[in-house]
């Protein structure tokens, strides 16, 4: 299981718009829970980000599948999240999923994904292992 994930690239699909970001997730109180911060891409990358606009808390399950978003009323270009749906990929260090906006009374649905191309990739929890 996931226990972090980030500073790492973070792309947005919002209605018209297209938004690079950084994204860090950082592990709650509460097993399996994850608070979701994001951030501008500064000058030295996502690796050198210290991402922290709270969008929300995602719920994570045993696989790394987001089963429950609570949003912060954080915004990101403008736009409440009302929804984030998808996965992390621990051996990979990336992410993707769907995002839907509480702005828009017609539910605006998008995309997201994250990590893939940068450094630091997602840790995880003590005793697991994955071979190539």
């Amino acid at each position: 299981m996931l226990t972090s994930f980030g500073p790492t690239t973070f792309a947005i699909t919002l209605g018209n718009a297209s938004l690079s970001r950084c994204i860090q997730l950082t592990a709650t109180a509460t097993s399996g829970d994850f608070s979701v911060e994001v951030c501008d891409v500064p000058a030295g990358g996502c690796s050198s980000a210290t991402p922290t606009n709270s969008i929300g808390t995602v719920t994570l399950d045993a696989n790394n599948n987001i089963t429950g978003f609570t949003s912060s009323n954080g915004r990101v270009s403008g736009h409440v999240w009302s929804s984030m749906g998808g996965s992390f990929n621990v051996s990979e260090g990336t992410g993707s999923g769907t995002i839907d906006s509480a702005d828009d009374p017609t539910g605006t649905r998008g995309s997201w994904s994250a990590g893939g191309t940068g450094r630091p990739f997602p840790r995880q929890a003590a005793g697991h292992s994955h071979s190539a």
